[in-house]
């Protein structure tokens, strides 16, 4: 039972996760084109697979900025960025 649920939890917290990543993407064309653009680049007309996954920075900026912005653990407060910044190459508006 004990591995069950840490198989449960993490699933459910992997989850959580990306449909927080889906919503402020549907919210933020820039960051949608961003994204295909750079699957494009990366995979072409192939299917998108774990192997690509290290060759899309976009990627994992957009996870690395939903899990402080939608924290899945409540103790955590929520980090917002109060001004246009631009870290490693990417535009980063201030959140509302």
């Amino acid at each position: 039972m004990l591995v069950w649920e840490a198989i449960v939890e993490t699933t459910d917290t992997t989850l959580v996760t990306t449909e927080w990543a889906m919503f402020h993407l549907a919210k933020n064309p820039y960051w949608q084109d961003r994204l295909y653009q750079d699957i494009l680049e990366v995979c072409g007309s192939e299917k998108l697979t774990e192997e690509h996954l290290p060759q899309l920075p976009c990627l994992s900026v957009i996870f690395h900025e939903t899990l402080p912005k939608c924290s899945l653990v409540p103790i955590m407060p929520p980090r917002y960025v109060h001004e246009d910044t631009q870290l490693d190459g990417f535009k980063i508006p201030a959140w509302d």
